[in-house]
């Protein structure tokens, strides 16, 4: 059978599949190409016409990521110079720190238990 094919805005053929086969191998037909029987004036996607000479290219992955190695392990806190020591949060009077305010409908509605 004789195809046509869509060569940047031209149509060019016609080809017998065995040509249209070594063309779509070599990368001038791919997936998104038109191609067209010859005679019939109508044109598609050879990816959509899917012609005996269509081989559609394998799929390609990207390659997988690089394994990672073990986590190193965790230093000791004292191993870690004094800046960069956690600190525990201080709240309350004996802390130096003044208690917790009311919350928004304490202050607003002035109601809500007293905590001693």
């Amino acid at each position: 059978m004789a195809w046509y094919y869509n060569n940047e805005g031209d149509a060019d053929g016609p080809h017998e599949d065995d040509v249209m086969e070594a063309l779509a191998s070599q990368g001038k037909v791919i997936g998104g190409t038109l191609v067209s029987k010859a005679g019939s004036g109508e044109w598609g996607a050879v990816e959509e016409a899917l012609p005996s000479w269509w081989k559609p290219a394998p799929a390609v992955f990207p390659p997988a990521p690089a394994a990672r190695g073990p986590k190193p392990a965790a230093l000791p806190e004292q191993a870690l110079p004094a800046r960069l020591q956690p600190v525990a949060p201080m709240r309350g009077p004996e802390l130096g720190k003044p208690a917790q305010k009311p919350g928004f409908f304490t202050r607003l509605f002035g109601k809500g238990s007293s905590k001693d």
